[in-house]
């Protein structure tokens, strides 16, 4: 009889406890929002974010000359986890002549943020955008 026991003992000892485990909790998946700079502008012209959740937002410039995504309160005010191929600076997010780059991140705080190439030639003709995050 105790080797009955010692025997049930030693099996249900293997069985995992499945009542009181943790839930596998997988990453929300990582929404990518493509801006295209072109014709001295951002295309969309407005870009629409959630609080909260992450992007990965991906420049692409279809111009010849060098422009720059420039939006410090959004930069600012999101965690940055990760920037592909450039350098954040100053708020500055340069991308070069047909050329791509991409920066993830989550936006923290609802608000509309301006964005603008601050490029002189981009300045002139009002390259501008809006982010707005809900």
């Amino acid at each position: 009889m105790k080797r009955i026991a010692l025997a049930l003992s030693m099996t249900l000892a293997a069985v995992p406890v499945v009542a009181g485990a943790a839930p596998v909790v997988r990453p929300a998946p990582i929404t990518t929002v493509t801006v295209e700079m072109a014709d001295r502008g951002f295309h969309p012209q407005v870009i629409r974010l959630k609080a909260g959740q992450t992007y990965r937002l991906r420049f692409v410039n279809r111009d010849k000359t060098t422009h720059d995504f420039f939006a410090p309160g959004l930069l600012n005010g999101s965690q940055i986890t990760r920037q592909e191929g450039w350098k954040l600076r100053d708020g500055r997010l340069n991308v070069p002549p047909h050329g791509s780059n991409s920066l993830i991140l989550t936006p923290m705080r609802p608000a509309p943020y301006d964005a603008k190439s601050s490029k002189a030639i981009d300045v002139v003709s009002n390259m501008t955008a809006q982010v707005l995050v809900y």
